[in-house]
């Protein structure tokens, strides 16, 4: 009997103290996280362990009380969640409601760690917003964005919106107008304030080789079933051609086509205005709507645009474009200087063209409309027409543009129907507009940049959304 007790008795013993080691880690590993301050010690639970980051609102949800995050140089995203006690803030620390949080946003947030629950929000004050922003480039190979003259960087977690949806960066056209949001030098979102839409020329026969204005946006030589991409709005659309002219008041929807039809528009007689044009060097070559023109006594041209180039041995070319809009009007051209060492046929003038004024004013007491070294920023917004850049880009020899899908869309590059895809069409260098349309689905364009090298440009685009 006293043998069997001495085994049973140790049993017990190893048993009593395997409980008691085995609590001790239980509630070792469960003991509340002690942080003190030099004036108070706090008990803080696992559970509301916080954590501070810098995020960009990709999608607020107000109903389910939900944020869609995205962490900074990342393109991982999250999801946060919030209640009605949680503070939203401006970037100036002003209370604002979680509806006035716009997607793009870059926000510093305070969060458990465990729950994803929301604490605290508020626009860093280390962001910047540009608004109605229309003078930009974006080159999406070298990730650089170029913002009045300012070039910035952005990275692969770049977004872009429209309406607060999700949309490609090459979605984007220049003719939109956008709201840009980065983070000290970096770009980190872009959303669409003003979109496009297009307007489709049709019965066009009499007007080809004339001109289109729509506004002061877009001023193009009219080419046969053009659809031009134009920014929404209302406008005012003057055709011209051969001594005649035509108006039309036209509303632009967003992604919606607007037809023009040519053959229902009043045309008038166009009245002839008279143009003195001083240019220097006095022996320059003066080209009118590719013809060239005697200048010696005041030139007659037709009421509208008319394209423009001056050249000289010696000198870079300019090509403009003027629009006239008075009986008499005086037109200065000042040619630079061409760069030492540098061969003429390479000197045209690498400037996007311009309307030196919105209308060449009556001009009888000797002041000069001028040309050349002093254009002025004024001038350049009242021409806006981008697409005219590809007057002066280079022709990339016998390469070729060609658009592979979606097979049968038409396709117009910077408005000019160029065919059904698949179809090529020349390389031109330069920032293009790629239009896709198709009856029955939705017309959608795409911004592309061409570089200037020996290679075709081979594109395929998603297949268009049914109306």
């Amino acid at each position: 009997m006293k043998r069997a007790f001495v085994p049973i008795a140790f049993i017990l013993i190893v048993a009593i103290l395997g409980a008691y080691l085995i609590t001790s880690e239980y509630r070792k590993r469960n003991k509340p996280v002690r942080t003190q301050t030099p004036e108070t010690e706090e008990v803080v639970s696992l559970d509301d362990l916080q954590a501070t980051d810098t995020v960009m609102l990709i999608n607020a949800d107000m109903n389910a009380k939900k944020l869609l995050v995205r962490h900074l140089g990342s393109v991982e995203d999250y999801e946060l969640t919030f209640d009605g006690t949680v503070p939203f803030l401006n970037k100036y620390g002003t209370s604002i409601t979680a509806s006035e949080l716009k997607c793009g946003e870059i926000l510093d947030i305070v969060y458990s760690k465990h729950s994803g629950k929301v604490s605290n929000v508020r626009i860093s004050s280390k962001t910047w917003t540009m608004t109605g922003m229309t003078d930009y480039e974006i080159d999406a190979n070298r990730k650089t964005m170029t913002i009045m003259g300012e070039a910035y960087q952005f990275g692969a977690d770049l977004m872009a919106f429209s309406d607060d949806l999700p949309v490609r960066l090459m979605d984007i056209t220049n003719i939109d107008t956008l709201t840009i949001k980065g983070y000290n030098r970096k770009v980190c979102s872009v959303a669409i304030e003003k979109g496009h839409g297009y307007l489709r020329i049709r019965n066009d026969a009499y007007f080809i080789g004339g001109w289109i204005e729509v506004g002061q946006k877009i001023i193009r030589p009219i080419t046969e079933e053009m659809l031009l991409p134009v920014p929404e709005g209302r406008y005012k659309v003057r055709v011209t051609n051969r001594g005649y002219a035509g108006e039309e008041n036209v509303v632009i929807e967003r992604d919606k086509e607007t037809e023009l039809d040519l053959s229902k528009i009043e045309v008038e007689e166009v009245a002839i205005g008279h143009v003195q044009f001083d240019l220097s060097p006095e022996y320059a070559q003066l080209y009118v709507d590719d013809e060239i023109t005697d200048y010696e006594e005041r030139v007659p041209l037709e009421y509208g645009t008319h394209k423009i180039r001056v050249s000289a041995a010696g000198f870079e070319t300019v090509e403009t474009n003027i629009k006239i809009g008075n009986d008499y009007a005086n037109v200065e051209i000042a040619l630079d200087p061409l760069p030492e060492g540098e061969e003429e046929e390479e000197a045209v003038d690498k400037r996007p063209p311009i309307i030196p004024s919105t209308e060449l004013s009556e001009n009888t007491s000797g002041e000069n409309e001028s040309i050349g070294e002093e254009r002025s920023a004024a001038s350049q917004d009242d021409a806006t027409d981008t697409s005219q850049q590809a007057d002066t880009a280079t022709v990339s020899g016998n390469k070729k543009i060609v658009v592979q899908a979606p097979a049968d869309a038409e396709v117009y590059l910077d408005g000019n129907y160029i065919g059904v895809a698949p179809v090529s069409t020349g390389k031109v260098t330069g920032s293009h507009t790629i239009t896709l349309s198709k009856a029955g689905y939705i017309t959608k364009s795409y911004t592309i940049y061409v570089e200037n090298d020996n290679n075709d440009v081979n594109l395929s685009f998603s297949d268009l959304m049914a109306e």
